[in-house]
């Protein structure tokens, strides 16, 4: 079983940051050498769905870790108590019920984006519902189309320069 499931939705929402994925993500960043304690580097996290409320849920518990910036894309942690410190940007679609799920509103502090979901490539005109709007692809195309997200000096100081790209795999025991 993988730790990103429906089971873990559940989960992260009750326990936020005591889930198998959430310790899946931390095992991850112990492989990478994150840096730690005084002087480590900042860090962003990010994700869509579940992997934006496990994001939130690490930001609210950050650790040893430096977290400067959260962006969770369609996820539902409005009532995470993330420190006013670190900068959030949540990108919502309008028409998507999953940022709901927890019936809170985002902190004032924050920046929330909530607009409709773009079409993608090949949709002629798509109508937006929750049967569709719900989609990786959709929210990353709206990102990328807002210049509130794209623009956003607190993000795009963690873009550019040299990217290293490794998979880790969790298996929920």
């Amino acid at each position: 079983m993988v730790p990103n499931d429906v089971t873990s939705d559940v989960y992260a929402m009750r326990y936020r940051h005591q889930t198998a994925l959430a310790n899946a993500v931390l095992d991850a960043v112990v492989q990478a050498k994150i840096p730690t304690g005084d002087g480590a580097p900042p860090v962003m996290v990010t994700g869509f769905s579940l992997g934006g409320i496990t994001a939130g849920a690490i930001a609210a518990h950050p650790g040893p870790y430096n977290i400067q910036q959260v962006v969770p894309a369609g996820s539902a942690i409005g009532t995470m108590p993330i420190s006013p410190t670190i900068h959030v940007v949540a990108v919502e679609g309008s028409q998507d019920l999953v940022p709901t799920l927890d019936g809170a509103t985002n902190p004032k502090t924050w920046t929330t984006v909530h607009q409709t979901g773009y079409p993608l490539v090949g949709e002629s005109n798509p109508t937006m519902n929750p049967a569709n709007v719900h989609n990786p692809n959709r929210y990353a195309v709206m990102a990328i189309n807002n210049p509130t997200v794209n623009n956003d000096p607190n993000i795009t100081r963690f873009l550019g320069g040299t990217l290293t790209v490794t998979d880790y795999t969790a298996v929920r025991k």
